[in-house]
């Protein structure tokens, strides 16, 4: 399951291309829950490694304390403080100090933390709101991490400990401030806990896993990375630029939600009680009355199954490769590497105002990088100049264009216009020239989006 995971979940993929921890942390936090019962002190040795990302240590120390399990306890914390110390001999005993104001700033409002486009690969609560299109409020992200803890403890509650380990797996990555894109591949230990959980309801287990698989591809499509910095640029009515750092995303994250759901259908399920008198008394019936034909028939399924392993092999031969290359596409990993081009007639057309009319009949002729702005477009109509002229007149009379300047030299229709929002924020200036083409109009666009300002500011420092 954990090879399983880590080839076909596009967050690994890139975690693994990027040097990051993530695939040590699913080892060590997996081996931390499987060797919890047997061998506690082992088990707290594995979570002590969790605080080289210490807001995903939280949950796991929290569930010791529920279970009191004081040996693993310890040995987390011993562990912990080991690392801490061999760290701190390496750099230097003054980091002390800058680490544990960096260790305390927790805040859920990673806007003082981290830059737009870092706010936009979070998966934690913050980052979902902020996929949502809403403002990442410290006070309702703080929230929904408390009501994702009280969620996972009411599995605690009410599970076998089975359970209860895969709920505290999704709570690694729900009761956290901060967690990148690539650190929900700890969902593998979730995954591979889960199909070691003993639930009520078979069928739990195969949708659960579907839909949490689903939903993390889906929340991968939907994340800027690798992404440009994007900047909300814009005049003010008096005239003031204004530039303010925003964070968006390309969809929303499922994924954050789906995981809690997740726990929650984990609770209310509340196996513990149920499960434990069934097979109490399962197990006196078969103490009672034990059936040799039942006995000899599950023995022959057993060996049939451990003398012929080809459909096993095949079907792994099959799903493993199926999976890593689904996975490679969604998250643009080899060999499916996507290069990401701002100039492409695609990516200028998305720039230009949902409101701006296109010709009449008009045809594109070409769509691209400018000479004088950042985006050039060409069409062609077979209106006269005057009646396409008319047209872009008609869209000025409104409320979210304005002229700027218009030139009267020459045959044809020159204006500057600028687009702006509601607010007075100007979101585009162009230059729109409509000349003669013969018995047609040719319109030309010369444009700058100020959402893509560092765009346009890079282009000015590379000629200079």
């Amino acid at each position: 399951a954990v090879v399983l995971g880590v080839l076909s979940i596009p967050q690994l993929h890139w975690a693994l291309r990027l040097g990051h921890m993530t695939n040590m942390l699913v080892l060590a936090a997996l081996g931390g829950f499987l060797l919890l019962r047997r061998h506690p002190i082992l088990a707290g040795l594995c979570f002590a490694f969790l605080i080289l990302k210490p807001q995903f240590a939280l949950v796991p120390a929290l569930y010791l304390v529920w279970t009191r399990n004081g040996k693993a306890l310890a040995a987390m914390v011993l562990g912990a403080a080991a690392l801490e110390l061999g760290g701190f001999a390496i750099t230097g005993f003054g980091a002390i100090g800058a680490y544990l104001s960096g260790f305390l700033n927790w805040g859920a409002d990673a806007r003082d933390n981290l830059i737009p486009h870092q706010q936009s690969w979070q998966y934690s609560w913050q980052g979902f709101l902020i996929s949502m299109g809403r403002d990442p409020n410290p006070l309702i992200a703080f929230d929904l991490a408390l009501v994702s803890l009280a969620v996972v403890a009411l599995a605690w509650a009410r599970t076998r400990e089975s359970v209860a380990l895969v709920a505290a797996a999704l709570g690694m990555l729900l009761v956290t401030p901060f967690a990148n894109f690539y650190d929900w591949g700890l969902l593998v230990v979730a995954g591979a806990l889960l199909i070691r959980a003993q639930v009520p309801w078979k069928a739990a287990v195969p949708v659960t896993l579907a839909g949490l698989y689903a939903l993390l591809l889906v929340s991968q499509q939907a994340t800027p990375f690798p992404a440009v910095d994007i900047e909300l640029a814009g005049f003010g009515p008096d005239g003031q630029a204004l530039i303010t750092p925003i964070s968006q995303t390309l969809g929303i994250y499922w994924i954050t939600p789906a995981a809690l759901v997740a726990v929650a259908l984990l609770a209310a399920m509340g196996g513990r009680l149920r499960a434990r008198t069934l097979a109490e008394e399962g197990t006196r019936k078969q103490i009672r009355r034990i059936d040799p034909a039942a006995v000899a028939a599950a023995l022959r399924i057993q060996v049939a199954g451990a003398l012929r392993p080809s459909r096993r092999l095949a079907l792994a031969a099959f799903v493993l490769p199926a999976v890593f290359f689904m996975a490679a596409y969604i998250g643009g990993a080899p060999p499916f590497v996507r290069t990401y081009d701002p100039f492409s007639p695609s990516e200028v057309l998305r720039q230009l105002p949902a409101d701006f009319p296109i010709p009449e009949g008009g045809k594109l002729q070409a769509a691209g990088e400018g000479d004088e702005l950042p985006y050039h477009v060409e069409w062609t109509s077979d209106k006269p100049v005057s009646e396409v002229a008319g047209a872009y007149r008609e869209m000025l009379s409104g409320d979210e264009w304005e002229l700027m300047q218009e030139d009267d030299a020459g045959p044809g229709y020159r204006v500057r216009i600028a687009h702006f929002t509601p607010l007075g924020l100007m979101t585009h200036w162009a230059m729109l020239d409509v000349t003669n083409d013969g018995s047609s109009s040719r319109i030309s666009l010369d444009f700058f989006a100020t959402q893509k300002l560092t765009l346009a500011l890079d282009r000015a420092e590379s000629t200079e």
